[in-house]
């Protein structure tokens, strides 16, 4: 069996690292943390404004992942954007197996198994995201708050469980924001659960959570609590006054949609229910029910945009609901079989998906755009302050310009909702609302001709190729006259 779990985490690890491998470059917010990452290593310490971005703002966004960075961040960016996420998630999937075993699942392989070919899991580790960070430590905080609830322990173990917990839950808070929000409603979960199977262990699961915030704010040196999360609440505020960071709107997730996202972790908990209904579930069924339920509910009811993230962090709980389940309902022989075509069926719809995640990406041609354009214009363009209609940091990276765009905070999210009012306007009026309401002046405006761009107004492209447009701004005009146009 040992054999066969690291075969699976092989093959887990290999579909994962094949679109970027395939892409070369994949997924929009890997190129900012590779770029805090970057000024990590050149830097020496943890950069305090996030870099590549104007104007500067304050980097305020969990640091896991940006310190996992720091050997890559040099000469080896590439094994980073191709292995790392990756590698996270393998691990992932072992622990997943272990979680089994620890409950007594009968077939334990298969619970990792389906969460090795989950769609989303796939999707979110092929980029560098901290995603699968979060999935790892929330694996862990549930296989701990499993053994100590469920299981007797001496007083050494159940201490050993307990750090255990402690520690995950604080690498999720310095993981990632989204795990930060769905880790409360768990935790709260868990403790409820633990008041119901065993008063006495009330004080100690509830303290595990309140210890997570201390142990990351020391190993933060303070700034978690001073900067990350006074942040974290401003951009969920804000998210809640503005809606979706994009659109702006605000609305219920279609349930359907949620089932096609991510089909296991939205259809355990009403599995973890029948079986609990009628009596006849496995140990801790009951815990990765509830997780489950948290999860969907989260999902469901958060109307401010990407909802159906959430259920990507319920994978592992629905991973072991699905298979612990089915093996409770039917004969080894035909449970099988049917987690057979549920993996074969989860496969199809992770190539349908990650065919359209790779589609719609824009990291490849922004990359490729930039790599055509002519030296002279990319070394202007280097270091210089840049308006660009394709609002990634792909663009940041590709150019080793200073992007208008907001940062992953609370007032990254108001820039960015006012760049995007601003995306119909002439180009002079986007550089008035830069220098009016932000003190940046614009040297330049870079235009990606396959997506949507703001009219040019009276300005002329100083250059212009087959992808791209290039525009003096105010600064640049205010130097020197506007050169002629060149065609690449």
């Amino acid at each position: 069996m040992e054999a066969l779990i690291v075969l699976v985490c092989a093959v887990a690890f290999a579909i994962r690292a094949i679109p970027m491998l395939v892409m070369r470059h994949y997924g929009n917010d890997s190129y900012y943390h590779l770029e805090v990452g970057r000024a990590f290593r050149s830097e020496g310490r943890m950069p305090s404004y996030d870099p590549g971005i104007i104007p500067e703002r304050r980097r305020t966004y969990p640091p896991l992942l940006h310190f996992l960075l720091y050997p890559f961040a040099g000469t080896r960016i590439r094994v980073a954007l191709s292995i790392l996420s990756p590698a996270i998630d393998a691990a992932t999937v072992a622990l997943v197996y272990f979680l089994s075993v620890s409950i007594g699942i009968s077939e334990p392989l298969w619970p990792a198994i389906i969460y090795a070919v989950t769609p989303f899991n796939i999707i979110d580790a092929a980029t560098l995201n901290p995603r699968p960070l979060s999935n790892f430590f929330l694996t862990s905080s549930l296989m701990a708050i499993l053994l100590l609830v469920e299981q007797s322990h001496s007083f050494f173990v159940s201490t050993g469980i307990w750090c255990a917990i402690v520690v995950s839950e604080a690498m999720i808070l310095l993981s990632s924001k989204l795990a930060a929000q769905i880790l409360l409603p768990l935790h709260l979960f868990s403790t409820i659960y633990a008041a119901i199977v065993d008063p006495l262990l009330v004080p100690i699961v509830g303290a595990g959570l309140m210890a997570a915030f201390l142990l990351a704010n020391v190993l933060t040196l303070g700034s978690y609590l001073r900067s990350v999360l006074p942040d974290h609440l401003r951009y969920v505020r804000k998210h809640m006054k503005y809606g979706h960071y994009k659109t702006g709107r605000k609305s219920i997730q279609s349930p359907i949609d949620l089932l096609k996202s991510n089909p296991v972790a939205f259809a355990a908990p009403f599995l973890g229910l029948f079986l609990l209904s009628k009596g006849i579930a496995f140990e801790g069924a009951a815990l990765l029910t509830g997780w489950s339920f948290v999860v969907v509910l989260m999902a469901q009811l958060w109307i401010w945009g990407d909802g159906w993230r959430y259920l990507q962090l319920g994978s592992s709980a629905g991973a072991v609901i699905l298979a612990g389940g089915t093996f409770v309902l039917l004969e080894n022989t035909v449970a099988n079989i049917v987690l057979g075509v549920v993996v074969a069926g989860l496969l199809c719809l992770a190539v349908v998906q990650l065919a359209r995640s790779v589609k719609h990406d824009q990291a490849r041609r922004i990359v490729e755009a930039v790599e055509l354009i002519p030296p002279e214009w990319k070394a202007k363009i280097a270091g210089s302050r840049v308006f660009t209609n394709a609002q990634f940091y792909s663009v940041a990276h590709a150019t080793r310009a200073r992007v208008l765009m907001g940062n992953p905070s609370s007032e990254g999210v108001e820039l960015n909702l006012n760049l995007a009012r601003l995306s119909d306007k002439p180009l002079r009026e986007i550089g008035m609302f830069s220098e009016t309401k932000l003190g940046v002046y614009l040297d330049y405006y870079l235009l990606f001709k396959w997506l949507p761009s703001p009219p040019s107004g009276e300005y002329e492209p100083a250059f212009e190729s087959e992808f791209v447009q290039i525009f003096a701004g105010e600064s640049t005009r205010s130097r020197s006259d506007q050169p002629p146009a060149e065609l690449a």
